[in-house]
């Protein structure tokens, strides 16, 4: 994924801003493009909703690929580089592009451009880059999976059955739902951020990395608790301005509360044992 990265992104790179260099010096250049009007207008809490979606979900699976990283600091780095900075660029060039042409479609709007051939170019590089990365989160989200149930199921035979769902997906015509499921992401996806986001800053943020691993259990009733919790909270109530926004907050507070009541049950219990087995030896 790496070496692929290092030919891809560059060239991307490039194609992108040639389409915005072909925006700017076309007539009405971008401030055309300030003055366009959706046909069809959303929300400003849907559309932040699906922003969010977007964003949480590669946040959460950001760590199946950093964990390769020889320091703490690299993390930092390349996440604020690769998201902030690289996503944002391409994403504005997007909205740009998108608004400038009157179509979100990708290949319609580089069409509009006159930027067909770099457009299947830019499409083959941008579709394997995102599908790599995909593939290697989903396979390894099943073996981690599997290994917990008992079921030696290797990597290699989870990432073909992660390509035939997604061919299947594909097929079934799923993807023109897209915000559809954008919205259930929405409501899935932060709360589980959220419930990271406590465990490593609230609960166990004095704890080393090889501190949490010798002591995790198998499955954390507790977070699972929290998550579905939340979620059910952000789909059924309007308190902030978006599901996503709720579900990150609900999903921290759910499983900060959650996670010291059970923690602070097994301290206690954990001290009730040790006093009776010393009443024990003193009898």
């Amino acid at each position: 994924m790496a070496k692929f990265s290092a030919i891809a992104v560059p060239i991307e790179v490039a194609i992108a801003l040639l389409a915005l260099f072909k925006i700017g010096g076309g007539d009405g250049g971008f401030a055309e493009v300030v003055t366009q009007q959706p046909a069809v207008p959303i929300g400003f809490a849907v559309a932040v909703g699906a922003v969010i979606s977007t964003w949480v979900t590669g946040a959460a699976l950001v760590g199946d690929v950093t964990r390769f990283a020889s320091r703490g600091r690299d993390v930092i780095i390349s996440c604020f580089v690769g998201f902030v900075v690289g996503a944002g660029v391409f994403e504005t060039i997007a909205t740009i592009s998108a608004m400038s042409v009157g179509n979100s479609n990708f290949v319609l709007v580089m069409q509009g451009l006159g930027l067909l051939a770099p457009a299947a170019v830019m499409l083959v590089l941008a579709l394997w880059n995102t599908a790599d990365n995909n593939l290697y989160s989903a396979s390894l989200a099943f073996t981690n999976a599997s290994n917990t149930l008992g079921l030696r199921v290797g990597k290699p035979v989870w990432t073909m059955i992660s390509i035939v769902i997604a061919v299947l997906v594909a097929f079934a015509g799923l993807a023109a739902q897209f915000l559809v499921f954008l919205n259930v992401i929405a409501v899935v996806a932060p709360p589980f951020a959220g419930v990271l986001i406590a465990h490593f800053w609230i609960l166990a943020r004095r704890r080393t990395g090889d501190q949490l691993l010798e002591s995790a259990p198998t499955v954390r009733i507790e977070a699972l608790a929290a998550w579905v919790v939340a979620a059910v909270l952000a789909k059924y109530t309007d308190v902030l301005l978006t599901d996503a926004i709720e579900g990150l907050v609900y999903g921290f507070v759910c499983y900060a509360v959650l996670g010291w009541a059970v923690a602070a049950l097994r301290r206690s219990t954990q001290v009730a044992v040790v006093a009776d087995a010393r009443e024990g030896d003193v009898r």
